[in-house]
């Protein structure tokens, strides 16, 4: 059963607790806050950790959590003290709250979303994108791109690139039954963008069973190429780079979703997420939990009890 998940505000987050032995869940007395504050918004009242969701929150000023999760392969760029872990909100992806398909049949080769005008440039790497669509055109590969903001931002030139490839231009918002239908008709996922601190279509193409090729350059994310059987990074925009990650992502199986539950989802990372909280913060309610997250995630506990250990 797939538990429905309505997000609240996404700056500050309420967290709760879970016992896996007696089911109890628990409102903690900390929050996490994940972006920089509106200009007349306010910090989260008392004590509070940092996810990185947004680069700008880790230079802005007045922030001090007692501990930082964060997607950066040099954890320098935080200049604060505090203890700083490589761990991006997108490791808590899971099919219990992520909607999935089985299907094995594709129509695409790959598949690629992304903005038009000046967002697109600047968060999914569209002019870099640009240039690989001609090595994948040359290859014969066949793709679908969607293009979130419709298309009216895209210049004369970029359109032009676009009509004359081998690609289906899918034109604004989707679902998300049509986003993993999208992922589920494609082999693999090409990924340029580089300004993700934690995206979670990376592994939303994961539990679809589909590798993915990700721009070397990503904020976040990056870490999951570690394990070659997810897909490869590539110099984005470069011909030869991009040739040998095709090469080898096209002979990978689709197990990826198997390779994901081994060593990321919910239960290992809310697990994961409640050590660390106990090693920076001391609280007795947080001694009985087994497992923490946001709040809005408590019917997932509440749904899926068979799944927590």
């Amino acid at each position: 059963m797939l538990t429905e998940i309505k997000q609240t505000p996404s700056r500050n987050k309420i967290m709760v607790g879970y016992n896996c032995v007696t089911q109890e869940i628990v409102e903690l007395p900390f929050r996490c806050m994940r972006k920089p504050p509106l200009p007349k918004g306010k910090f989260p009242p008392g004590d509070y950790f940092c996810f990185v969701s947004n680069p700008r929150l880790v230079t802005t000023s007045g922030v001090s959590p007692f501990m930082w999760l964060h997607c950066y392969r040099d954890d320098s760029v935080i200049p604060d003290q505090m203890p700083k872990y490589l761990f991006p909100e997108s490791d808590f992806v899971d099919v219990c709250h992520t909607p999935v398909s089985n299907r094995n049949k594709t129509k695409f080769d790959y598949f690629c979303f992304t903005l038009s005008g000046q967002k697109g440039v600047i968060y999914k790497g569209l002019n870099l994108f640009l240039k690989d669509i001609v090595v994948l055109n040359k290859l014969g590969l066949r793709g679908v791109v969607i293009c979130y903001n419709k298309t009216k931002f895209l210049t004369r030139k970029e359109k032009s690139i676009l009509d004359s490839s081998n690609v289906q231009l899918t034109s604004g918002r989707m679902t998300r039954q049509q986003v993993v239908g999208t992922m589920a008709k494609s082999k693999f996922g090409i990924f340029p963008n580089m300004a993700d601190c934690s995206p979670r279509m990376i592994p939303e193409c994961f539990l679809n069973n589909r590798p993915a090729i990700v721009n070397e350059k990503i904020l976040g994310g990056w870490h999951y190429f570690e394990d070659d059987r997810f897909g490869q990074t590539y110099e984005a925009g470069n011909k030869v780079s991009l040739l040998d990650a095709v090469a080898k992502v096209t002979t990978l199986p689709f197990n990826q979703r198997e390779v994901w539950e081994e060593k990321y989802g919910f239960n290992v990372s809310t697990r994961k997420l409640t050590e660390l909280l106990k090693q920076h913060y001391d609280d007795e309610l947080l001694q009985s939990c087994t497992h923490v997250y946001f709040a809005e995630y408590k019917n997932v506990f509440i749904n899926h009890p068979e799944i927590f250990s």
